[in-house]
């Protein structure tokens, strides 16, 4: 909010002498503001209630218990990115060092699998910006910013769902770990390791169903959301033309939207299981066979051919429809492994399967 209203500052001072220009640059320094707010939230010591629930409380509770007093359940930690740098004594200046060879060599196997992921994102809209700003006139163009502006809008309110995902399904993946259990207890009980996983691949695959649903909510949601677009499509141009070429894409549109919301649910679950490599892979041939695509509309409008925007966003659903079916094989596929993987017979004593064997259930 603070980085909007210095947007709004800026615009104010800088649009009626600069124009666009002015308002890009009013942009620009909002950008720069909300980096150097975000810098000092990270480097501010915060409260000391913060403090204390970071883990000082544990040394007040540990000093009580040894006088005598009567125990009490501590609260769980609050974890807060406020002064995250400040706890961990990072001083300004280190931001300018070099990383030492033990963190390159803990990042270094994200690098490869990130940059491609992010590289052949980024393609895909830089290809459909080139081909439709080349062989496109302006009405097209014009078109094609308002469906932008539809789409930027609406693209991130599914992305809770990823994010959602990758927060809290790492804790999901690994079975169960008991504390301060006697291990004669957990014979007697029948509390096993195979039982441990069983029951975490249960609840994974529980709480997999459950997002699949929310995604279905989240889809038919933005859907309905773009079925308005005709109707208010004039809130945007006065052209008829215009207007005729925006609603030609709704139905496109309309399909990418309903299914947005598993896209986002199924790469979600593959980030939180770090599934780095294949999503490195698939992206690395988006990058090479999507901008093919579109740069072959291009050429097509180049050569005098007639295309059309609605070729474009074709292009663009087809790439979207072939994400989604490879990302719900792939995490339909990883649940398969977890389920089969527990299921293995644990021998008595022993630290992993027995020569492959599963158990079969009825």
């Amino acid at each position: 909010l603070a980085a909007a209203g210095v947007n709004v500052v800026a615009d104010l001072l800088l649009v009626p002498s600069g124009g666009a220009a002015g308002a890009a640059w009013a942009t620009t320094i909002a950008q720069y503001a909300a980096v150097g707010m975000f810098v000092q939230w990270l480097w501010n010591r915060g409260s000391a209630n913060s403090q204390l629930e970071g883990g000082d409380s544990n040394i007040l509770t540990e000093s009580a218990n040894d006088v005598g007093s009567e125990q009490r359940p501590q609260r769980p930690k609050s974890f807060s990115t406020k002064g995250f740098f400040f706890k961990n004594q990072v001083k300004r200046l280190d931001v300018l060092k070099l990383p030492s060879r033990q963190t390159l060599k803990q990042f270094s196997p994200f690098v490869v699998p990130v940059t491609t992921t992010q590289v052949g994102r980024c393609s895909v809209y830089v290809a459909m910006g080139n081909a439709i700003s080349s062989c496109f006139g302006e009405t097209a163009m014009a078109a094609q910013q308002i469906i932008c502006s539809f789409f930027y809008t609406l693209i991130p309110i599914a992305d809770s769902l990823s994010l959602t995902a990758q927060s809290f399904l790492p804790s999901l993946l690994v079975p169960t770990k008991r504390t301060n259990v006697d291990p004669s207890s957990l014979k007697i009980s029948g509390a096993t390791e195979r039982e441990e996983k069983q029951r975490a691949a249960r609840t994974l695959q529980k709480t997999l169903i459950n997002f699949a649903k929310t995604a279905g909510i989240f889809g038919a949601g933005l859907a309905a959301i773009v079925a308005t677009i005709p109707w208010c499509v004039y809130a945007f141009t006065k052209d008829p033309i215009v207007a005729s070429l925006v609603n030609s894409i709704v139905p496109i549109l309309f399909a990418i939207f309903w299914f947005h919301g598993v896209f986002c649910v199924s790469e979600g679950i593959l980030l939180a299981q770090k599934d780095l490599a294949f999503l490195g892979r698939m992206y690395a041939g988006y990058f090479v066979v999507v901008p093919t695509l579109m740069l072959r509309v291009k050429a097509a409008g180049m050569a005098g051919k007639s295309v059309r925007l609605q070729s474009v966003w074709n292009i663009f659903l087809g790439y979207q429809f072939f994400r989604i079916t490879a990302w719900v094989c792939r995490v339909v596929w990883l649940q398969r492994q977890i389920n089969r993987d527990a299921n293995q017979k644990i021998g008595e004593g022993q630290p992993g399967p027995v020569n492959g064997d599963c158990v079969v259930t009825s």
